[in-house]
């Protein structure tokens, strides 16, 4: 029995779609325009987990049919599937047995499983921090395509301050490590990483968006110019994409942006964004970044304990403890 991580054969026919980046830089807009397409499937949960199933699977024997359906059920009971299935893993597909014995294949049937549903045959994945471990999906899914939105790291700042009360600090050091990164990791895909600026995106939507559909081989079709959901948390509800103003120079007074740009200014320069005060590289003390680490995590805790006592019945599949787990395992995994 094949006992190979990635599955063998099937390289030619996964050719999934990876859409990652800083947080709040359009990564959750991104993936559902391209769930508006007839051909992608975008997942609606962030999953959070590949890397860490990776570096599991890397030593994991499944010579035995025993141990491969274990990774079957270990892998389809994640409460980011179930939420997705009305409660229920997805299920094992009949044909399991007759699958090349691998992490991808489990994977992609599981992913599929969804994009079948929906009349779809290629499916499309948003956890945003996957963009630290490109190489490690890469390796997996040698035809994966990457798409890495880009934001300019003041307005990621700005978003996490009002959605969470994020300190900006970190999150714009965040911003600044996620996007080297990115760019590192990318260095092994080639020709199937794609950066897209999400001002040029909302600036100019068609032209980004065909390239985008250009990049995917797919045909460029009028319907990914309209988010197919419209997250509660997205700060626009419009039904196409619109052109973006920035908020930070607005919400963040002549001091804060000096201290932003003093951690991430030659990266926004870098990137092309202007910088206003000063072209900064310095990285906060371990210390400080602990002590806003502390403030960040106990205040989302606060706000996903409330909203999971305040979601509807029907939406509880993904539970709090379901959340939690994939968050620490993707702790476990994280670089940044």
């Amino acid at each position: 029995m094949n006992t190979s991580l990635d599955g063998g054969f099937r390289e030619a026919e996964q050719r999934p779609v990876f859409v990652v980046g800083m947080n709040g830089s359009g990564t959750t807009m991104m993936l559902n325009c391209l769930n508006a397409h007839s051909e992608l499937y975008g997942f609606p949960r962030e999953t959070l987990i590949l890397p860490y199933f990776i570096a599991r699977s890397k030593d994991r024997d499944l010579g035995t049919p025993e141990r491969f359906r274990e990774l079957w059920d270990e892998f389809r009971a994640q409460s980011c599937f179930t939420w997705v299935n009305e409660g229920q893993p997805p299920p094992l597909p009949e044909h399991w047995l007759e699958l090349p014995p691998g992490l991808s294949t489990v994977i992609d049937e599981t992913f599929l499983y969804f994009a079948r549903k929906n009349g779809k045959r290629r499916w499309c994945e948003k956890s945003p921090m996957y963009a630290q471990h490109i190489p490690a999906l890469h390796g997996l899914f040698p035809q994966a395509s990457f798409i890495h939105m880009i934001r300019d790291g003041r307005s990621c700042a700005a978003s996490f301050q009002r959605r969470w009360g994020y300190h900006p600090g970190r999150t714009i050091y965040r911003w600044k490590k996620v996007i080297a990164a990115a760019r590192q990791g990318a260095k092994q895909c080639g020709a199937n990483y794609l950066e897209v600026n999400y001002e040029r995106l909302t600036r100019d939507p068609r032209a980004e968006m065909e390239r985008v559909c250009q990049f995917l081989k797919v045909g460029f079709e009028d319907g990914v110019l309209s988010p197919s959901r419209k997250p509660r948390h997205m700060g626009s509800q419009a039904d196409v994409i619109t052109d973006s103003k920035p908020r930070w120079q607005s919400q963040f007074d002549a001091k804060r942006i000096r201290s932003l740009e003093s951690i991430a200014g030659q990266s926004l320069d870098d990137l092309g964004y202007p910088v206003q005060f000063v072209k900064g590289s310095s990285d906060p003390s371990v210390h400080r970044l602990r002590y806003w680490a502390f403030l960040d995590y106990s205040r989302r805790v606060t706000a996903v304990v409330w909203d999971d006592l305040t979601r509807p019945k029907k939406h509880k599949w993904d539970s709090l403890g379901g959340r939690i787990g994939r968050a620490i395992r993707q702790k476990f995994t994280s670089k940044i």
